[in-house]
């Protein structure tokens, strides 16, 4: 009976154990490894684009000094086609690297493009009423580049000069003075240094472009006609009348200009 015992139990465990496996319960413990977050990866900022900025096609204006203009877009021996000077306009034809192909009224060629502006200000002085030009003046210190410091006023270190400042209007506007070689010429000399001189007339009426002198007797000053009203006053601009480099651009009417009995010089 005992060995009868023994051998149900035996039945009643393979019958436990064939159940277990039959559906896949189990006591082991099956460990899962944590899936890691996926690693987002922040999106690259692309390199902003180049933009070239091109003059081709635009009117600028030469920024240095003494620029050669050449037959090519290189440096080669005997290509120099005539010489720009400072504050010279020119029109950008073609771009090519780092040369431009540009016209002027006197020639035509290849500049290196870091000799040009388009931007007039940069290479023109902006003066302003009633501001003192000393020699450390930025707007002093264009003036003198576009004239090539022919009054010798930056090699001296003195405050610009109203001479250089009529001298400078004069050429902007293309008017050719048949200067004689009389030197210095200060306000209250032009009338006798271009008396009679070419192309040179001098009268007691203003016009626009013209240049007014007034002689005194203890003081003389020039000044640039900017413009003639239909009432005969008359818009100028000066330096150094009242004050030494202080700049003016003032109006006057007929009564308060014939007042100084000037002469006005034009030319044509």
């Amino acid at each position: 009976m005992h060995t009868a015992f023994i051998e149900v139990l035996k039945d009643l465990w393979y019958f436990v154990i064939s159940k277990q496996c039959a559906t896949g319960s189990s006591n082991e413990v099956v460990l899962h490894p944590k899936k890691s977050p996926k690693t987002v990866l922040p999106l690259e900022t692309p390199p902003p684009l180049e933009v070239s900025y091109s003059l081709e096609s635009r009117i600028c204006y030469i920024a240095q000094s003494h620029v050669r203009c050449l037959q090519t877009a290189q440096k080669k021996f005997d290509t120099l086609r005539g010489l720009l000077r400072y504050g010279d306009v020119v029109k950008v034809i073609q771009h090519k690297e780092k040369w431009s192909f540009v016209e002027s009224t006197a020639v035509q060629g290849w500049v290196k493009s870091t000799c040009l502006t388009d931007d007039k200000n940069s290479v023109y002085p902006q003066l302003l009423h009633d501001h003192v030009y000393d020699e450390h003046h930025l707007e002093t210190k264009k003036l003198r580049k576009y004239l090539n410091d022919e009054l010798l006023g930056g090699l001296l270190g003195i405050k610009l000069q109203t001479s250089e400042w009529v001298i400078y209007q004069l050429t902007r506007l293309g008017t050719e003075v048949a200067w004689p070689l009389e030197r210095p010429r200060l306000p209250g000399m032009w009338q006798s240094i271009l008396s009679g001189k070419r192309g040179v007339s001098i009268g007691t009426e203003p016009k626009t472009g013209s240049v007014l002198e007034y002689n005194g007797d203890t003081e003389s000053f020039i000044a640039f006609v900017e413009s003639v009203t239909p009432d005969d006053s008359i818009v100028v601009s000066c330096v150094g009348r009242q004050k030494l480099g202080v700049y003016e651009n003032k109006e006057f009417t007929r009564a308060q200009w014939r007042e100084w009995r000037p002469v006005f010089i034009s030319f044509t």
